[in-house]
C-alpha cells in the first residue's frame, strides 16, 4: 500500500482551531465520528478536509481512512475508518479490503514533521483499546512514540516468526500481555485485528474485551520486524484492557532531538 493514498491531502488542516466539542471526548463518545462527517463534508465540498490531516472515501468496496492529529502528545496521530466503524468489537474491521493497520503504519511518517530528524520505527507504535478501555466510539488506532522501557524489554525477548501467540515473559505496564512475532519492515496483507481473531479461533468471541498494540522493532538477527501485543479486559485485575498505557504521547524516545 501506498502512503501517497493516505498522504497529506493539505498540510494546512494543521493550522485549522479543533472544534470545542473535541476537547469535550470524554463526554460525549461520538466526538471522533462526528469530526469524521465534518472531514467529509469539507472534503465532499471541495475544500481541505479539515480538521483532518486526511481523508480517503471508501471507494469501490475498499473502506475509507481518516488521519487526524490528536490534540494529545507531540506527535500523536489518530487513524480511523471515513465510515462508522465503533471498535475492535465491530465485524467491519474484518471486512474484505479493511487495512486500518496498513494505513497507521504508513501515517508514522507524519510524526516526524514534529521532529528535526525522523522517528525511528523501533521508536513507534500502534495501539486500539479494548471496549472498555476507550472513550470513543469510533474506531481509531493511536500512532505515537513508545514508552522507552517498553521498546527496552521488547527488543530484549526471544522472537520466534512461528505465526503462533505466546505469553510475554516480562509484565509490561503492569499488565501480562501476549505476543506474536512478524517479520518484515511492512505489513502487507497482515491484518492484525484478523491475526487476533484466528489466534482466538473461538465461536462468537467477544473481540471487544481485547486490545492490541504493534510495535516496531528489529529481529534476532538486525532485519525489522513487529511484535503484535494482546490483552485481555480482566475486572478482577481491574484491567481495562488499554494497550495505549504502552505509549508515551511526550515521546521521552526523542528527547534528545529537537522539536519543530
Amino acid at each position: 500500500m501506498k502512503f501517497a493514498k493516505y498522504g497529506v491531502m493539505a498540510v494546512a488542516a494543521l493550522a485549522v482551531a479543533v472544534p470545542v466539542a473535541y476537547v469535550a471526548a470524554k463526554e460525549n463518545p461520538e466526538v471522533l465520528w462526528n469530526l469524521v462527517q465534518q472531514c467529509e463534508a469539507h472534503r465532499q465540498s471541495g475544500a481541505a478536509p479539515a480538521p483532518c490531516v486526511s481523508l480517503e472515501p471508501t471507494q469501490g468496496g475498499v473502506p475509507g481512512v481518516a488521519v487526524l492529529k490528536d490534540r494529545t502528545g507531540i506527535a500523536q496521530y489518530l487513524v480511523m475508518p471515513s465510515d462508522k466503524v465503533t471498535g475492535i468489537e465491530d465485524p467491519q474491521v474484518l471486512a474484505p479490503g479493511a487495512a486500518y493497520w496498513q494505513a497507521a503504519w504508513q501515517a508514522r511518517r507524519l510524526m516526524d514533521r514534529h521532529f528535526t530528524m525522523p522517528v525511528p520505527r523501533h521508536a513507534v507504535s500502534l495501539a486500539v483499546n479494548s471496549r472498555y478501555g476507550r472513550s470513543q466510539n469510533q474506531l481509531h488506532i493511536h500512532v505515537s512514540c513508545t514508552r522507552p522501557e517498553v521498546i527496552r524489554e521488547v527488543s530484549a525477548a526471544a522472537k520466534p516468526v512461528d505465526g503462533l501467540w505466546h505469553d510475554f515473559p516480562v509484565v509490561l505496564a503492569g499488565k501480562r500481555y501476549k505476543v506474536q512475532w512478524l517479520a518484515g519492515d511492512e505489513l502487507g496483507a497482515r491484518d492484525p485485528f484478523r491475526l487476533l481473531a484466528e489466534g482466538l479461533a473461538v465461536k462468537d468471541v467477544d473481540m471487544g474485551r481485547h486490545t492490541l498494540v504493534l510495535l516496531g522493532l528489529d529481529d534476532v538477527n538486525g532485519q525489522p520486524g513487529f511484535a503484535l501485543l494482546e490483552d485481555e479486559v480482566d475486572r478482577t485485575l481491574l484491567d481495562r484492557a488499554s494497550g495505549e498505557v504502552l505509549q508515551d504521547h511526550d515521546c521521552a524516545v526523542m528527547a534528545s532531538t529537537d522539536r519543530r
